[in-house]
C-alpha cells in the first residue's frame, strides 16, 4: 500500500483546496512521510490513541511535536525546499496532521497505528529527507541507508559464475520415449 499517494489524493485536495500549487502538493508529500514515521513510534501514537482527534484540530501538530525548536524547523525546512513561505508552510502542516492522522487511522483497521506504519516503511521512508532524521524517533531512518550511501565496504575478488541454461531439456527426454512409441 503507498500511503503516500492515498494522503495525496484524499488529504492534500482537503488542505488545499482551489490551489494546485504542485510546491505545497510536494511539501505536504514530505510533510505526510516524516509525520508518518513520526507515528510509527508506539510511544509517540500512544500519547494520542485514545484523545479524541477532530479533523480541524490545528493544536494537534503541537501535541505530536511538542519541541518548539523541531517543529520550527520541520516547517523551516519543508518550506526552504518547496519554495513555499515559512508561515504557509505552518499552516498547511498544522491543517493537514489532523486529517493524515485519520487516514492513517482508517487504512491501519484494525492492526495498531505503528504496527501497519512499520510493517509499511517502504512505501514513505523515501520521502522522509535526511535532515528530518534529528526531528523523528531515534533508529527510524536507520532501517534503510539513505540514497548514494555505501552498503558495505566488503570487496570481492572473486569473477562473477554465470550458469548456461539448459536449453531442450525437456524434449532430449521425451526423445527416447517417443522413439519406443514408434
Amino acid at each position: 500500500m503507498d500511503i503516500i499517494s492515498h494522503l495525496t489524493r484524499t488529504v492534500s485536495p482537503a488542505v488545499l483546496e482551489d490551489d494546485h500549487s504542485p510546491a505545497k502538493k510536494g511539501l505536504l508529500e514530505q510533510f505526510y512521510a516524516i509525520f508518518a514515521a513520526r507515528l510509527a513510534d508506539n510511544d509517540t501514537y500512544n500519547r494520542f490513541a485514545n484523545e479524541n482527534i477532530t479533523r480541524d484540530d490545528q493544536g494537534f501538530y503541537d501535541r505530536v511535536w511538542s519541541d518548539d525548536s523541531q517543529r520550527d524547523r520541520i516547517a523551516r525546512e519543508l518550506a526552504g525546499k518547496h519554495n513555499v513561505d515559512a508561515t504557509s508552510s505552518r499552516g498547511l502542516i498544522a491543517m493537514a496532521a489532523p486529517l493524515a492522522f485519520h487516514e492513517i487511522k482508517s487504512l491501519a483497521g484494525t492492526t495498531p497505528v505503528p504496527q501497519f506504519l512499520n510493517d509499511n516503511l517502504d512505501s514513505y521512508q523515501r520521502y522522509i529527507p535526511a535532515w528530518a532524521s534529528a526531528v523523528l524517533p531515534v533508529g527510524m531512518l536507520a532501517a534503510t541507508p539513505a540514497a548514494g550511501a555505501r552498503i558495505s565496504d566488503t570487496v570481492s575478488t572473486a569473477p562473477l559464475q554465470r550458469e548456461e541454461e539448459q536449453q531442450g531439456s525437456f524434449m532430449k527426454a521425451l526423445l527416447p520415449i517417443i522413439g519406443l512409441i514408434f
